[in-house]
């Protein structure tokens, strides 16, 4: 599988990209495609990053479907735990990295050959699912999550899309995710499915163009 339901209301993916040679990036790097995943427990899968890789994390509201409060925490291969992200879902569609104080994320990898960088041994998602988000006058509840440099978003000639409403108050104990990143044999041993090379410019993120 390459997307898990954490609950009924969000899917995650973990889209791959060549590691980037500062360690660090400032923009949403493109994917080079979702990495495979696989089950090892109630609530914990195994995420295979290759040496040379990082990910970042992809994350899909069910359209029509109630909102989420998402909270995203790494645990550094030095035993420290960061906290990532936490936001509602719409409108955030992904998880950059970990936030550097002057700007941009570190890059989320196995392996970081980069000075100063952090290696990351695991991301922890804690998810909250709200009521359905209201909408306005002819609206039938949240947009699709796509890529805010495709045809549509901020980058492209259509200019800005409008922010998706969000519930306000998610109740409720979380889902919790944890997602282990191991070596590509230890995830083939451990029955997972071989890791392909990674996809080219012509992948796509859920219908729209990498970014």
């Amino acid at each position: 599988m390459r997307e898990h339901a954490v609950t009924a209301a969000l899917t995650v993916s973990f889209q791959r990209y060549p590691y980037p040679p500062s360690g660090w990036v400032e923009t949403l790097p493109r994917s080079r495609g979702a990495l495979p995943l696989a089950a090892a427990g109630p609530g914990r899968l195994l995420l295979p990053v290759p040496a040379g890789e990082a990910v970042w994390v992809g994350l899909v509201a069910t359209p029509g479907g109630p909102s989420s409060l998402v909270a995203v925490a790494a645990e550094l291969g030095s035993g420290e735990r960061v906290d990532l992200a936490t936001g509602p879902v719409p409108p955030r569609f992904a998880v950059e990295g970990i936030a550097r104080g002057d700007g941009g994320w570190w890059a989320l990898a196995r392996e970081a050959p980069a000075p100063a960088a952090p290696a990351c041994a695991a991301l922890e998602l804690l998810v909250w699912t709200g009521p359905p988000a209201d909408t306005g006058p002819g609206e039938r509840g949240p947009r699709p999550q796509h890529d805010p440099t495709g045809p549509t978003g901020p980058g492209g000639p259509g200019g800005p899309s409008p922010p998706a409403p969000v519930a306000s108050s998610p109740a409720g104990p979380p889902a919790t995710l944890r997602v282990e990143l191991v070596d590509p044999a230890r995830f083939e041993a451990a029955g997972g499915e071989p890791l392909g090379a990674p996809a080219g410019d012509e992948a796509t993120y859920r219908g729209w163009p990498l970014p």
